[in-house]
């Protein structure tokens, strides 16, 4: 298995969005292209494929929603991280409530949380953050 790209993050402008829902993901994708002007939108639908985007590209920030079909945002922050070392920034975007995300965001390699019921907007400004952090 070769090591991802890593690059620091102002130069570096690549998102990775997992989201198993297709529907979504083009809304969310659309969204983000309008928020982040500049940022490169590269998706992902399952664990295994946002793996395969970590080991071909520089990404800077990735959004994950924690239930994905072949596993969760916790078990790819743990298998990027083994990948990447410390590189990759996280932000967990879920419908699961602040609260139950507790224990998750404690985590090395998560970065923010967002509801999905805060919007596209209060994402696209955390990965702003995560970004220039």
């Amino acid at each position: 298995m070769s090591a991802p790209i890593i690059a620091t993050p102002l130069e570096n402008k690549a998102v990775l969005l997992v989201e198993d829902n297709d529907v979504y993901r083009q809304v969310m994708v659309a969204a983000l292209g309008l928020y982040l002007p500049g940022f490169q939108i590269v998706e992902a639908g399952t664990v295994e494929e946002a793996l395969a985007a970590l080991r071909s590209r520089a990404i800077a920030v990735v959004v994950a929603d924690m239930t994905l079909p072949d596993g969760s945002a916790t078990d790819l922050i743990e298998r990027s991280r083994e990948m990447a070392g410390q590189g990759i920034r996280t932000i967990i975007f879920s419908n699961h409530s602040r609260e139950d995300m507790l224990p998750v965001l404690d985590r090395p390699g998560v970065y923010s949380y967002v509801e999905k019921a805060k919007g596209l907007k209060v994402l696209a400004q955390a990965v702003q953050e995560a970004v220039h952090h």
